[in-house]
């Protein structure tokens, strides 16, 4: 929601590069390319309700506030950071990737029709694929996740667990050590979500199994 006594503009639509910063308020703003020039958008500030990414455009936000966010056909959605007074919904759909980070802060999150979240980092209350939606977790503060359908939850790290049973809702969890070294511990959502769920070691462990496999074969 924009904030109390803030007159907002109708719309704003981006054909080529440009900037949302401060002092800048839009109900809503479209983002597409003109070909065959791609358009990325930064935002810094500012606050916009509602913001749609279209075509292979991109859309980066460091700062700023905003209530929902949609991304479609291949466009890529950066989010390193937004105003924490107003975190936000997002809702990944087509072939769009979304890269969620830094001190990111997402209230519901969704990955939809085949679309990508990549997590890195941030705060993401409740997050949902489903239509052959993947979602990749290599760090971040995540409360729950409910996988339906033809999807993939992909869990990276270390020590990695998953339970069928527990969790705060009763339907299991998946809990283990990211690559930075801070721990997690995730909640199911939905029966379907555990068949979902794929433990991947992270890539340093999966290395140094590998050099010490190479160096037992050469000890025998």
């Amino acid at each position: 929601m924009l904030a109390a006594g803030v007159q907002a503009s109708s719309t704003e639509e981006f054909y080529s590069d440009g900037s949302i910063g401060t002092g800048e308020y839009w109900s809503s703003a479209y983002i597409y390319d003109t070909p065959p020039n791609h358009t990325t958008v930064n935002m810094t500030g500012g606050q916009v309700d509602t913001i749609s990414t279209y075509d292979t455009s991109i859309f980066n936000m460091t700062s700023g506030k905003m209530s929902h966010l949609y991304s479609y056909e291949s466009s890529t959605v950066n989010i390193s950071g937004n105003d924490h007074s107003n975190p936000f919904n997002i809702t990944a759909m087509n072939n769009s990737i979304i890269n969620f980070s830094g001190t990111a802060q997402g209230e519901e999150v969704y990955a939809e029709n085949a679309a990508t979240i990549n997590i890195t980092g941030g705060t993401i209350d409740d997050l949902t694929t489903r239509n052959s939606g993947v979602i990749n977790i290599y760090a971040g503060d995540i409360s729950n996740v409910w996988a339906q359908d033809n999807t993939a939850v992909n869990v990276l790290g270390c020590n990695l667990v998953k339970s069928l049973t527990g969790g705060a809702y009763g339907y299991g969890f998946v809990q283990g050590i990211y690559n930075n070294q801070s721990s997690f511990d995730i909640d199911f959502r939905g029966s379907d979500t555990y068949s979902h769920v794929n433990l991947i070691p992270e890539p340093i462990t999966m290395l140094l199994l590998s050099i010490g496999g190479i160096l037992i074969r050469r000890r025998n």
